[in-house]
């Protein structure tokens, strides 16, 4: 200036603002690691129905055939991809997805389906309080064919007593 330097300076304590950062990281680590620790598969949709987070697991659940990132993706293009891996029995492909995104959007127990490879999944969508959905898929495949292999035990020993009676 016309009367010499003029200097500005303000100075601010962020240290309050770094431990809630910190804080932040901390949290969002734990809750990647304890995503990554659920055996069966997890995803986290907003409500925009996009997919916001999943675990390792959730991912594995798609064919080769998808392309690009899952993360951000939206429930409806990753359904018309797992379409591709359930044996869909009578239903058609569109009735199948019509009762799919019928439940997504108004959750209310679980949605049954089997691979073509043979596995058994049960799915359980829950909404969450901002409007997003929380996606849970069990592996039921070991359940059901210990179920089947008691019921054919069983079978075969009522057999095995009704011969025995009639002898």
């Amino acid at each position: 200036t016309p009367r010499g330097r003029l200097v500005v300076a303000a100075i601010r304590d962020i240290t309050e603002r770094r431990a809630v950062e910190r804080a932040a990281r901390v949290a969002h680590e734990r809750l990647l690691s304890a995503l990554e620790s659920v055996q069966d598969a997890l995803a986290i949709f907003d409500a925009d129905d996009r997919l916001v987070l999943c675990n390792s697991v959730y991912r594995r659940n798609f064919p080769s055939t998808w392309s690009g990132p899952v993360i951000g993706a939206r429930f409806e293009d990753l359904l018309a991809s797992e379409l591709e891996m359930l044996e869909l029995g009578s239903e058609t492909a569109e009735q199948h997805r019509k009762r799919r995104l019928a439940y997504h959007r108004a959750p209310s127990g679980a949605f049954e389906v089997r691979t073509r490879d043979g596995r058994s999944l049960r799915i359980v969508d829950r909404i969450t309080p901002e409007g997003g959905r929380v996606k849970m898929v069990y592996d039921l495949t070991d359940d059901v064919r210990r179920a089947s292999e008691l019921d054919d035990a069983r079978k075969s020993a009522e057999a095995a007593n009704d011969a025995k009676s009639e002898f």
